[in-house]
């Protein structure tokens, strides 16, 4: 979550399950990187300021200031997020912390004053990355070449045209052959 907590003060909050957060630092850092939970929390702060970006209005990544974990069966990551601009127009988030877990996918929702709640999902089909725009006080996913290039929708578009192709084949060219072949059978 993407969150203003007050004007030109936002945090980002990160939740996943402890071992989530376990299997990353140790596929990262190896398996005996750390003794202590106090050592595990800063390796997390670590991984998570090193695989998170945000980037508002196109201009550079923001960078992170104090940071939080809160370890329990849903761990919690907090950070600071330093130098927003005071007027959004877009944001672009891209979350590659979890990108080492098989299928994974985390929810994105970005929390700003008066405006609606939105989700956006993250995950590999669209390379963990989200560009939203400001919209009418609400968040809304930018279009964008890779949503459109998307191997879903060209499979979808390629079983849409097969589709219809067969079909108009079988309407106008097929039928016609189907009867003169029954009606030669009948002589």
């Amino acid at each position: 979550m993407l969150i203003e907590q007050s004007e030109d003060v936002w945090v980002v909050q990160v939740r996943a399950s402890l071992t989530a957060f376990e299997y990353e630092v140790e596929s990262n850092y190896g398996k005996d990187s750390y003794k202590t939970p106090e050592e595990f929390k800063t390796l997390v702060l670590d991984h998570m300021m090193k695989n998170l970006n945000i980037k508002f209005n196109d201009l550079e990544n923001v960078k992170f200031g104090n940071g939080q974990v809160k370890l329990g069966h849903e761990t919690s990551v907090v950070l600071e997020v330093l130098n927003a601009p005071k007027s959004i127009e877009s944001v672009k988030i891209k979350n590659l912390s979890f990108d080492d877990i098989y299928n994974s996918q985390s929810a994105l929702i970005v929390l700003k004053k008066d405006f609606a709640k939105e989700q956006f999902m993250l995950s590999k089909a669209n390379e963990y990355e989200a560009e939203l725009e400001v919209g009418a006080l609400k968040f809304e996913l930018k279009p964008s070449a890779k949503s459109a290039a998307n191997p879903s929708y060209a499979m979808l578009i390629f079983c849409g045209l097969l589709f219809f192709g067969l079909s108009a084949l079988v309407y106008y060219g097929g039928l016609p052959l189907y009867y003169n072949r029954k009606e030669s059978l009948e002589i």
